[in-house]
């Protein structure tokens, strides 16, 4: 028996079986991505979470609330390590901060101090020079190695040199005559 059909009707017959199918097809694909899209968003978000906490970091803000859940996974267990790191983090500035202040408040009161001593010195020297040149006899103060610091105007009466001439020789190229 020879049956005969024509192509139209074939091909009819195909798409009404095709129809459904394809379009199954399509919305399962659709409900995939869908499905992928919502599954990889919250596998995620913990990354993101950490990505924007380290750009705080960064910034200084130590003070970013990182909710880490109980649960025993890799990711919370990322997330409970880089909350102690940046409560660590958070105290190590603080303690920085502390000796810093404390080290400034030593500079200026040390500074202060010399400053003191510095002003104390110049008027120590000031008056000693006062002495030295209103002296009536020659006044030559010498160093450990013999070496003239000081020449009073006396001296310079008495000797016959400069207080530039007399000052960074030797006290016997001054006193003692030449032979």
């Amino acid at each position: 028996v020879i049956v005969a059909v024509s192509e139209n009707a074939i091909q009819r017959q195909l798409l009404t079986i095709l129809n459904p199918i394809f379009t199954g097809l399509i919305i399962s694909f659709i409900i995939s991505g869908v499905f992928l899209y919502i599954i990889s968003y919250q596998i995620t978000k913990p990354i993101r979470f950490l990505a924007r906490a380290t750009d705080a970091l960064l910034e200084g803000n130590y003070s970013m609330n990182i909710d880490t859940k109980n649960s025993k996974d890799e990711l919370n267990d990322l997330l409970r390590k880089f909350s102690k790191l940046t409560y660590s983090l958070a105290s190590e500035k603080q303690k920085n901060q502390t000796l810093n202040n404390s080290l400034e408040n030593k500079v200026k009161a040390r500074t202060t101090e010399l400053e003191q001593t510095l002003h104390q010195l110049e008027k120590s020297q000031f008056l000693t020079r006062s002495v030295i040149n209103s002296s009536l006899d020659p006044v030559i103060a010498i160093d450990a190695d013999g070496i003239v610091i000081e020449w009073s105007n006396s001296a310079v009466d008495t000797f016959g040199y400069e207080k530039t001439e007399g000052k960074s020789k030797s006290l016997s190229e001054h006193i003692i005559p030449k032979r």
